[in-house]
């Protein structure tokens, strides 16, 4: 099977649905917004691999299988071919809870850097942000496509906590901002 198709050197692609579309549509930068956050996640995924942190490479994993998942459904222009599992998010909110558990309150804001792997979470998270913000915009009112959107809002929330968490097992601090005394 060859990589070209030649079909898209015009500027356009096609979605799951067959429509045809240019490639800067709104379905496709979405898909693009998503392909660029599996592939973080990718990065992820191998330092926490790295690290021996074998737990949360699995979860890392799950959510990119996920996000492929949710990309069929952006293909599909919204079309679920089944139900969205409220159990994924249930899932994330659990992991989240037990890794706050382990940190101390946060008082400020981070600043990413601590360590390589905290802020390669950092950066993945920043980007899932990315994503969703496309995904929000592309799919505002279609009430089946909520609960994923709930979904990838976890999945940042989730990245957030895990780099603080990461960087305690690591034994690196955080460093803290304080926008009161930001120097300009």
């Amino acid at each position: 099977m060859k990589i070209y198709t030649r079909r898209g050197d015009g500027g356009e692609t096609q979605l799951l649905t067959g429509r045809r579309v240019p490639k800067n549509d709104r379905f496709i930068e979405a898909l693009g917004e998503l392909d660029e956050a599996i592939s973080v996640l990718g990065l992820v995924r191998s330092k926490l691999e790295e690290n021996r942190f074998s737990a949360e490479t699995k979860t890392i994993e799950a959510i990119q299988r996920i996000f492929f998942f949710l990309g069929t459904i952006v293909a599909s222009e919204g079309r679920m071919a089944k139900e969205w599992q409220e159990s994924l998010i249930l899932e994330l909110e659990t992991e989240i809870d037990q890794k706050t558990k382990d940190l101390a309150e946060l008082k400020d804001f981070i600043l990413p850097g601590s360590d390589q792997l905290s802020a390669t979470i950092h950066y993945a998270r920043s980007v899932v942000r990315r994503a969703e913000r496309v995904l929000v915009s592309l799919f505002m009112m279609a009430s089946p496509v909520q609960p994923a959107l709930a979904y990838v809002n976890r999945v940042s929330d989730y990245l957030f906590v895990l780099a603080r968490w990461v960087s305690r097992r690591l034994k690196k601090p955080e460093i803290p901002v304080h926008p009161d005394s930001l120097l300009f």
